[in-house]
């Protein structure tokens, strides 16, 4: 162990907190300060660069925190290092990477924290040596190489009844709480560790620095309030803040609300606490104390309408306004400064205020030119001067315009209000010509937490996710995410529970690129929005921005169905994607028709695909219904060029030919965003380095993103949609597929599933960081290859995911990661039969529990989805598989019209909740167990019938109890296969059914329904009286490792080439030409445990290979947790090499990849992964 240095420090209290316990180290007492190496002062302040030994302070052995809490702050400047991946490199070394800023040996630690996944806030401490905090998402660091003022706070939370207790930690930036986390643990063991900066432990036990600069670092033997901590983040030196803007309010005001509270009824105390927050918020406090002084004469008033009356003659220049019959705002005009002159919305119906700690709040990030330095600066409502016009009404609507001045510039927003809603427009106009507006943050919505039974987050990632009780599940809030794109794929959220639903919308037709993220908060929800302004390369400043959506919040009745019928009334109004008419008519019959979807790719160097035919003419046989095959590995890169080139191998051809005989339709793989860096014949650069790079999406730092999916010899760029080039590139290729191959489309891959971006290339023809080029280029890009539609009148168009922006050039969209937990038919709700949905992964990423296959296949058919996509080796070996997909194909097949031209209504309720079961779901991620009623069921309507099918995706017999109100004259017809014949009922009864049993329930008028009650009837006698059919299939070339099984690699995935034991080795014949690999998924790793890899392997003379053991991240790049094999002798002799290593990110397709960069055989035999317990 290296030697410690200790040094002087100031030790003592300052003035903010001066009955506390506080540690100081600040840059202005350089010079009393001894450094140990690696750490150097500088006009910035201590620069650290791989120092070895931290900044030790004397006498803190003893600081004891456990019981009282803690506060650690610090101003500072990351500098970036290290690899952004995890996992170790061959010699055990990790490349995690952590940026270390304060700790106290294995007591707690406080810094920052990256791989691929994260590149956050990380805070951590330890109980009988345990680190105890999960990594989870938490808060993004600011940009590297930027100054900004970072604080954590860790207090004791007892609840009664909890045989444990909790710790509260919580992240701030720049003075502003940004996120909230719970620790369940005992109390944190106490260490005689002192306290040191700069230095401490990963979550690995690893030692870490701390690369950058910091100006000084604070430590408090206490949880600092929120209000303290922004008042020591203004003090900082370093960075200009502006947000938060507070006062801090005396204690004599504080009283005086408090007593005031405690008389009023539930109208008074929603308006105090109005009051409050615009105090809070920088209105001007003499205004405010008149208020209150008058407050008592009405405080008691329970009548919400008096109250108003009374308020609206007494509180001016504070206003109580009617939005609607259920909602009321507090509002203040006129001028003024700080608080938004939205104070809050009032709910009539559930007697309480929406809104949190702040109600809506923009803030934009400018660039400041100062000689050659660019200098950041942040203003926002809070730190502006306003004043309102007059409310006026328009369209049956009020309307209020607000101006900020901060500066030469003018912030507007036109705030609109009535029918339970109010929405917000917002625009800059900038006559500063040395200031660059850079981001803006709108809106940001603090929402008081609603704490009736039934909270829950509703959110559209993927399909959509329902989480219940989100601030105390923080950990299932996604990180933020881009929207437009799949992980948002639609402009709106919502927050409910079963007194007050909330919509939530940025409703912009032009759809702009955006940041979308939630922060559970201590009591509240802050729900945001983030995105860049687009400015003019030559000039330093100047530029305007304009949000080109509205943000809007409606207060609604209902769940996760109601709030997306609010964003709805947007789509029929104003979204230039949304398709009114069903059907949907632009898209051909066959593909609105189609079933099943079939993932196959070529099994041989040529393309052709012999080795399945047998397995698909006999699931053809089986099925007896349209299906189509999604074709991959069709395109020959290796002698015909990478991509954007997509030529085919000599093969494949024929084989849709072949396809096509059978009836079967076929869509090739096609990536319609990304340039091959070494885009020629043999995997050489050829057009890449002029074309490509001209084309490529730009960062704002200027570098491009790069995609490799681990294969280094293979990074593609990804490209600008709205480069004239790449847009004619693009038609020029898919007019060559579609005119020479015989294809029935093209799957464009990434182009609905990735999110939208601003590029910041100022060599293309869009301003740099303009948030509407992205989408006006795909745009663009589609309406260019409208010609090749006119010559092949059958083609249909696919994406990867989905995102709604896009359904206008798409006829599907490929729904494949469709498989997260909390998940809801959200997108379906607004977007079916306006968009063909064609599959989710089922076994061949990672497989999930043996009964996610029915759970899947129920959703897709009920949904409106089309059956797949699946590999037919997944139906091989399961008979009641293949019965239950042939059967949910044919009730699809019956129920076509309803899921092409129907409504989506709304989900029905029940007496009794529905028995549920939590299986993992197969995923190309990490799984998760994902929950779904045992009867599944869905609802559509058409012609005056509601269609109510249920599905029993258990083994077991189960009942439901749903509700449903009939209408006058309006019956049931019950079509379930275990009667006779269909039975008429006046009343919803309870629905029972055999394991995988179904039903089908009309509802409506008698005369109207009968002959579609028979039609079905006859259909589910026939479908429920299907066979398991035989075992036909043959097995397809998939091989799968699984963790504490022995590999010896025999049959058709072994050679007979000498093996090390058994009957064959996996061989891998290098080319001469460059690498050649194989990889084979891996499945059993779990988060947060350790592994040996143990495995033989024999290179050949003169060979060179290796083992990559590791995992695919979210970006598909392949990012290792260990190398081996690399050093075994080129001797033709078997050697036995292991290794281990930890997963300590979330998993996403890992596996084990085998390469071979020279000419001649690398053979591996007997491979096993094991957990080390």
């Amino acid at each position: 162990m290296k030697k410690s240095i200790f040094i002087l420090l100031f030790l003592g209290l300052f003035p903010l907190f001066a009955a506390d316990t506080v540690y100081k180290v600040d840059s202005l007492d350089a010079g009393k300060i001894k450094l140990p190496s690696g750490i150097e002062a500088t006009a910035d302040g201590f620069r650290m660069r791989n120092g070895k030994e931290g900044i030790v302070i004397p006498g803190s052995e003893k600081f004891r925190f456990a019981e009282s809490g803690l506060t650690v702050m610090a101003t500072l400047c990351m500098e970036k290092c290290g690899m952004n991946s995890s996992g170790t490199y061959a010699d055990g070394s990790y490349v995690d990477n952590y940026h270390i800023i304060a700790s106290k040996g294995r007591e707690f630690v406080f810094g920052r924290r990256g791989d691929n996944w994260v590149d956050q806030l990380y805070f951590n401490f330890c109980v009988d040596g345990k680190w105890k905090v999960e990594l989870n998402k938490t808060v993004p660091i600011p940009p590297y190489g930027k100054y900004f003022h970072a604080a954590v706070t860790l207090r004791r939370d007892f609840r009664p009844g909890d045989d444990r207790n909790h710790y509260i930690y919580q992240f701030y930036i720049n003075g502003a709480l940004k996120f909230s986390g719970d620790c369940r643990s005992d109390a944190i063991t106490p260490t005689d560790a002192p306290v040191v900066i700069g230095r401490g432990e990963g979550m690995l036990n690893h030692q870490w620095c701390f690369p950058g600069v910091f100006d000084g670092v604070k430590i408090v033997n206490r949880a600092l309030t929120e209000d303290e901590i922004a008042a020591e983040a203004i003090l900082s030196r370093k960075v200009k803040i502006s947000i938060p803007d507070r006062h801090f309010l005396s204690a004599e005001m504080i009283a005086q609300f408090e007593r005031l509270s405690a008389m009023s009824a539930a109208p008074g105390k929603w308006g105090l606490a109005s009051l409050r927050r615009a105090a809070r918020d920088c209105y001007d406090l003499e205004t405010v104390k008149k208020v209150l002084d008058k407050f008592p004469a009405f405080a008691g008033e329970k009548d919400f309408d008096r109250f108003a009356e009374l308020w609206n003659q007494q509180a001016k220049p504070f206003a109580i306004v009617s939005a609607g019959d259920r909602v009321s705002l507090m509002l203040v005009t006129g001028k003024g400064k700080g608080a938004f002159p939205l104070l809050d919305m009032y709910d009539r119906k559930s007697n309480r205020g929406l809104f949190g700690s702040d109600t809506l709040k923009w803030q934009i990030t400018a660039s400041r030119l100062n000689g050659k330095k660019s200098v950041t600066e942040n203003f926002s409502n809070f730190g502006s001067a306003w004043q309102t016009g007059d409310i006026r009404s328009v369209n049956g609507a009020k309307e209020l315009d607000i101006f900020w001045q901060n500066g030469k510039v003018t912030v507007k927003s036109t705030m609109r209000f009535g029918n339970n809603r109010c929405d917000f427009t917002l625009s800059a106009d900038n006559k500063d010509a040395n200031l660059r507006l850079e981001e803006l943050r709108f809106p940001v919505w603090s929402l008081k937490q609603l704490d009736a039974s039934g909270e829950a987050l509703i959110i559209p990632r993927m399909n959509g996710q329902r989480i219940a009780d989100p601030l105390d599940n923080p950990n299932q809030i996604p990180a933020e995410s881009g929207q437009p794109g799949s992980m948002m794929s639609m402009q709106f959220c919502g927050y409910r529970d079963d007194n007050t639903a909330l919509y939530i919308g940025t409703e912009d037709p032009a759809a702009g690129a955006r940041k979308f993220s939630v922060q559970p908060l201590t009591g509240e929800l802050v729900i945001s929005y983030r995105q860049a302004i687009a400015y003019n390369a030559g000039k330093k400043g100047g530029n305007p921005m304009e949000f080109s959506g509205k943000a809007a919040i409606e207060v609604v009745d209902g769940d996760w169905f109601e709030i997306g019928r609010a964003y709805r009334k947007f789509l029929e109004k104003d979204a230039p994607w949304y398709i009114k008419d069903l059907p949907r008519k632009a898209t051909p019959k066959w593909m609105r028709d189609n079933i099943l979807w079939l993932l196959i790719s070529s099994g041989s160097k040529d393309g052709n695909l012999q080795v399945f035919m047998k397995d698909i003419t006999e699931l053809q046989k089986y099925i007896q219904l349209p299906m189509a095959i999604h074709f991959y590995g069709w395109n020959d890169k290796k002698d015909k060029g990478d991509w954007p080139n997509f030529y085919a191998l000599d093969g494949s051809p024929a084989a849709v030919e072949e396809l096509h005989k059978m009836g079967i339709r076929v869509l090739p793989y096609f990536d319609t965003l990304l340039w091959a860096l070494n885009d020629g014949p043999g995997l050489k650069p050829k057009e890449f380095p002029t074309s490509g790079k001209a084309s490529a999406y730009l960062q704002q730092d200027g570098q491009m993103i790069l995609q490799s999916w681990g294969r280094p010899r293979r990074q593609y760029a990804i490209m600008c949609p709205a480069v004239p080039l790449w847009q004619k590139r693009m038609e020029f290729m898919c007019g060559y597929i579609m005119d020479n191959y015989g294809f029935d489309g093209i799957y464009h891959d990434q182009v609905a599933g990735n999110l939208a971006r601003a590029c910041y290339a100022e060599n293309h023809p869009h301003l740099p960081g303009d948030p509407l080029a992205w989408n006006r280029g795909w745009k663009e890009l589609f309406d260019l290859q409208d010609t090749i539609r006119l010559r092949h009148p059958e083609m249909v168009t696919t994406s990867e995911d989905a995102n709604e922006t896009h359904l206008r050039f798409f006829d599907g969209f490929l729904v494949w990661r469709w498989v997260y937990r909390n998940q809801i038919p959200l997108f379906n709700s607004l977007y079916s039969g306006r968009v063909q949905f064609v599959g989710r992964t089922y076994d061949q990423n990672r497989k999930g529990d043996p009964e996610d296959y029915f759970a899947k296949a129920a959703s897709q058919m009920l949904y409106g989805e089309q059956l797949g996509w699946m590999i037919p080796v997944s139906l091989a070996k399961y008979p009641e598989r293949r019965r239950f997909v042939k059967q949910m194909c044919h009730l699809r097949h019956e129920l076509l019209e309803y899921f092409n031209c129907g409504e989506f209504s709304a989900p029905l309720k029940f007496k009794r909740p529905p028995a549920k079961k939590e299986l993992f779901w197969g995923s190309p991620e990490s799984l998760q167990k994902v929950a779904t009623d045992n009867i599944m069921h869905s609802v559509y309507s058409l012609n005056g019938i509601k269609v109510m099918t249920f599905v029993n995706v258990t083994p077991d017999k189960e009942t439901v109890s749903p509700l449903f109100e009939l209408g006058k004259d309006e019956v049931i017809a019950v079509c379930d296969p275990a009667l006779e014949q269909v039975l008429y009922v006046e009343a919803m009864p309870e629905v029972t059914l055999p394991g995988r049993g179904f039903a089908i329930l009309l509802a409506g008028k008698k005369e109207a329904l009968k002959d579609e009650a028979d039609r079905l009837f006859a259909a589910l006698k026939k479908i429920a009286a299907f066979d398991y059919g035989q075992n036909i299939f043959s097995s397809l070339p998939v091989k799968t490792l699984e963790v504490g099984v022995k590999e010896e690699f025999s049959g058709m995935f072994g050679r007979n080439l000498d093996p090390f034991s058994g009957e064959g080795c996996f061989v891998l014949t290098g080319s001469g030409k460059g690498r050649v690999l194989e990889r084979f998924p891996l499945n059993g790793l779990e988060r947060g445990k350790r592994y040996r890899v143990k495995m033989m392997i024999r290179a050949d003379k003169g060979v060179s290979g290796a083992v990559l053991v590791g995992n695919t991240n979210e970006n598909w790049n392949f990012v290792h947790f260990m190398i081996l094999g690399g050093k075994v002798p080129s001797d033709g002799q078997w050697h036995e090499v292991s290794g281990e290593f930890t997963v300590e990110q979330r998993l996403f397709q890992p596996g084990i990849m085998f390469y071979n960069d020279s000419n001649g055989n690398y053979s591996v035999d007997d491979v096993i992964v094991e957990e080390i317990k």
